[in-house]
């Protein structure tokens, strides 16, 4: 499983759906949300080579976001069943 925080111009563009998209086509299941702060959140789980590129597709970005950093950790021993799809979910706070 990995945790993301993505920073830029990432709010307000289709950020999210890009993500959601791109984790529903690799079939990983998890969450991205939008922060507070103008930053988006995310989770992921799946096989280690899908989740590689699922990050590397999300620091590319889409036409209309810009990408200022994507700060990813790596949670281990997480099963590929904690989640069952890949849903965009309510802000916190």
């Amino acid at each position: 499983m990995i945790h993301g925080i993505v920073s830029g111009k990432v709010q307000n563009v289709g950020f999210r759906r890009f993500v959601q998209k791109t984790a529903q086509k690799l079939n990983l299941t998890g969450w991205v949300r939008n922060l507070d702060d103008g930053k988006v959140e995310l989770v992921g789980v799946g096989p280690k080579q899908k989740i590689d590129f699922f990050v590397d597709t999300v620091k590319k970005g889409t036409i209309l976001s810009r990408i200022d950093s994507v700060l990813i950790s790596e949670r281990k021993n997480v099963s590929d069943k904690t989640f069952s799809s890949f849903e965009i979910i309510q802000t916190f706070g």
